[in-house]
């Protein structure tokens, strides 16, 4: 009995550390309309002539980390149109960006922990063009 309440024990412990050694950006934007930024859970969509603030900011953050930021469009496949390179730390914990100008189509922004070459963050979105407007 002992025996299995340390195993249950000792898995509970990696799992609590491997977890709290991650760190997780929750992606935001800011259109002109809105006051603040707001979460983005899914997919979203954005105007061909809107200007949409973008953010990431990572609740788990204790040392420098260097960032890659792609911005990709789908093209018959996925196309790099944007390559920023950022790093947050203990007193930067976010990073910003502006879409705008993009075409109608398929796009995804990309974040890269450069040092470990990992994708810390993944959201795919909508640029449509407004028909309707004269």
């Amino acid at each position: 009995m002992m025996k299995i309440f340390i195993k249950l024990l000792c898995i509970n412990l990696i799992i609590l550390l491997v977890s709290c050694s991650r760190t997780n950006g929750v992606f935001s934007v800011k259109r002109f309309t809105d006051g603040s930024y707001r979460k983005v859970v899914s997919h979203f969509e954005i105007d061909t002539k809107e200007e949409v603030h973008w953010s990431v900011i990572f609740k788990k953050t204790s040392k420098r980390r260097d960032l890659g930021v792609v911005v990709q469009a789908n093209v018959i496949s996925w196309v790099e149109v944007l390559n920023e390179r950022d790093y947050i730390d203990i007193d930067k914990p976010a990073i910003h960006g502006i879409f705008s100008d993009f075409p109608p189509g398929d796009y995804r922004i990309m974040v890269f922990d450069l040092k470990n070459n990992k994708i810390m963050l993944t959201q795919e979105f909508l640029v449509y063009e407004d028909e309707d407007e004269f």
